[in-house]
């Protein structure tokens, strides 16, 4: 991935040098000769190396480098640069700078998410799994260790509510108090977790630190956050994929229930979801 990207950033620079070089050698405001045709000529091959290795796709608003500089770089004529121009060899380079720097640290979160889950099934940390994914809103890495040590503080609050293990604990009363501690309202004692129905498609529901932050998510993050609290006090869970929404339902024998999140931790047994 990173040699693609070196190389494709490589033809960006080129791309600016012989830009550079075509602007400060025009006489006039205008530039016909033959020489600064074949270096636009150029030019364009490299921005299409570029667009067929699929980078600019995954960046377009840092491709476009501003829709007044891209015309003036890619126009049919090349034209002397004002000295007021504020355009200029350093703009070109801090403009490819950013935009690579965006572009890899969102990769980085892709990379590091496909590291995650290539994991045996019994060491995946689908917490950090799921901060990787939101690292294309916001990659800083040090997100995902705060939504995992947020979580763990929040399992140590729950674990105060419950009996202690040695005494036993009944998985259904455990959901039931997960259910209380992570929905009911925050003047209630509760965490105040709800499913953001009004704005369902918000990207923020996506993102695991965000729905932390906010307190609303859709069934799928609002469940990752279940699973894990339910899993640190001792009852482990597993996602069920159904129609329409995303539950969850503890691994234990002949326990046949679904929680669903998205309607307040909502406990059913399976025969009233199959209606």
């Amino acid at each position: 991935m990173f040699a693609s990207l070196a190389q494709t950033r490589r033809g960006e620079m080129l791309f600016a040098e012989e830009t550079m070089r075509c602007t400060a050698t025009a006489p006039s405001t205008t530039c016909t000769a033959t020489p600064c045709r074949e270096r636009q000529s150029r030019a364009s091959s490299w921005t299409r190396r570029g667009v067929r290795r699929g980078v600019f796709q995954s960046a377009p608003s840092a491709v476009r480098v501003g829709s007044d500089r891209a015309s003036r770089l890619q126009g049919p004529r090349c034209r002397a640069m004002e000295p007021d121009d504020g355009f200029g060899e350093e703009t070109i380079a801090d403009d490819i700078d950013s935009m690579f720097a965006s572009l890899a640290q969102t990769r980085r979160g892709e990379m590091l998410f496909a590291e995650e889950m290539a994991k045996p099934d019994a060491e995946v940390c689908f917490v950090k799994a799921a901060g990787y994914v939101a690292m294309h809103r916001r990659p800083d890495l040090s997100r995902v260790d705060d939504a995992l040590a947020e979580i763990d503080e929040l399992a140590v609050e729950l674990e105060k509510l419950l009996p202690p293990i040695a005494e036993g604990r009944f998985p259904l009363r455990t959901l039931k108090q997960i259910s209380r501690f992570m929905f009911d309202p925050v003047e209630d004692g509760g965490l105040g977790f709800v499913g953001n129905g009004s704005d369902f498609y918000d990207p923020r529901n996506s993102c695991l630190d965000e729905v932390l932050a906010t307190r609303k998510g859709i069934p799928i993050t609002l469940s990752l956050i279940y699973m894990e609290l339910a899993r640190r006090v001792g009852v482990e869970m597993v996602g069920v994929n159904l129609p329409g929404r995303f539950m969850v339902r503890p691994v234990v024998h002949e326990m046949e229930v679904l929680v669903d999140c998205f309607n307040g931790g909502e406990i059913l047994f399976v025969e009233d979801v199959e209606e």
